[in-house]
């Protein structure tokens, strides 16, 4: 009779340590593997509108990452030399100086941009768009488009109507600036 209450009781204690572990990790126990949340995105997005409000090209290359990045990443041992050799000296090279040029495109301002110098970073704006794209030589990535909150003279404005858009990925478990968008 004592082993069966033993065994009862070591078995309930066994499926509510199970729950309980199934729920935790359902419920951001672990962040590793799941999507960065708003809070992290958010925290990005101020990191990129304070380097650019500042014209610190440095501070911006600290929280990008270029679609060759995964590309790279992605490559197995039955990848060709010539592909990835293609990739890492010709592809990501490109794709830095273009972020570069958004950069400075960005800090110069303009009719229909978002004047970064005198306006206040409020948290991310809207969603406008989201999608996987394929990554050279292999691999894909998932992204997502936002536009950002701001205020100017006290007035609270999406930017969902001007440029630059922001277009986030996950690298490595952390939101990264993939480009911005100036088209």
């Amino acid at each position: 009779m004592q082993s069966k209450r033993f065994f009862k009781t070591s078995y309930q204690h066994l499926v509510l340590i199970c729950l309980g572990l199934i729920i935790g990790l359902g419920c951001g126990g672990s962040s590793k593997g799941s999507a960065p949340g708003k809070a992290d995105k958010e925290a990005l997005i101020r990191k990129v509108f304070e380097a650019i409000a500042r014209d610190d090209l440095a501070a911006f290359q600290r929280v990008t990452v270029t679609a060759s990045d995964f590309g790279l990443e992605a490559s197995t041992i039955g990848q060709s030399r010539a592909s990835l050799s293609y990739t890492g000296a010709s592809l990501r090279p490109a794709e830095i100086q273009k972020q570069k040029e958004q950069f400075a495109w960005a800090v110069a301002g303009g009719a229909g941009q978002i004047d970064f110098r005198n306006t206040k970073f409020v948290g991310l704006g809207s969603l406008l768009n989201s999608g996987v794209e394929p990554a050279l030589p292999q691999g894909s990535y998932a992204f997502e488009i936002y536009s950002i909150n701001i205020e100017k003279y006290g007035q609270p404005i999406d930017t969902k109507d001007l440029l630059p858009k922001f277009k986030i990925v996950k690298w490595k478990g952390e939101p990264r600036l993939l480009r911005l968008i100036d088209e």
